[in-house]
């Protein structure tokens, strides 16, 4: 089983004024293009997927593209889990059709277990989503 381990994407995140989307989108194609190169089972993406707990829509539907992007139809496991720059219930909003794809959206610690599988790995088993 391949992992790819990712976090602090930033989405949102602008530099002395100037606008980061487009570098963040160029970002989200080359991690689809190993994923799909190295034959990566599942992807973990440990936190800061925004900038801000109240990102803006470019942010989010940069989000949403990428999961989609990597979940590959539900061929990868995509575990996502929110971190100190991130509203964990905004983040799990989107769960019920998430979950649909292999996506499992983890707002905050200690959250129900979660099981999930993709089509090219074995089934999962998610026991803790944060510090004890």
């Amino acid at each position: 089983m391949r992992i790819l381990h990712t976090a602090d994407w930033h989405f949102g995140k602008t530099l002395e004024g100037r606008d980061r989307l487009p570098e963040q989108e160029q970002f989200v194609e080359e991690l689809c293009d190993i994923c799909e190169r190295e034959k990566v089972d599942w992807v973990l993406m440990a936190g800061d997927v925004y900038q801000t707990v109240n990102p803006s829509a470019m942010a989010e539907d940069l989000f949403y593209y990428s999961m989609d992007r990597l979940a590959a139809n539900g061929k990868r496991g995509v575990v996502v889990i929110s971190g100190n720059h991130d509203n964990p219930d905004r983040l799990v909003a989107a769960s019920p059709l998430a979950h649909r794809h292999g996506i499992v959206l983890i707002g905050r610690p200690h959250e129900d277990i979660v099981w999930t599988s993709s089509q090219n790995a074995d089934r999962v088993q998610i026991v803790e989503a944060g510090p004890s």
